[in-house]
């Protein structure tokens, strides 16, 4: 029995008979649960500025543009 863990990820373990195995889920459940919280964010972000609670930040990056306080990357 192989048991795997993404110590940083804390939501990603599993057990699986062999090594290759337990690489292959650990892979496939990093990626279902970066998937997720990506999902999550972006559904948080839509609320966010649907509430209004970014336009201070808006506004603030439109004075900055306007000032000459922008530069191309």
């Amino acid at each position: 029995m192989w048991i795997g863990w993404i110590p940083e990820v804390p939501e990603v373990s599993c057990k699986e008979n062999t090594q290759e195995v337990l690489l292959q889920t650990l892979v496939e459940k990093l990626h279902e649960t970066l998937v997720a919280v990506d999902e999550a964010w972006e559904q948080q972000f839509e609320k966010d500025v649907k509430a209004g609670h970014l336009d201070d930040l808006r506004k603030e990056a439109l004075a900055n543009l306007r000032a000459g306080k922008c530069i191309d990357l």
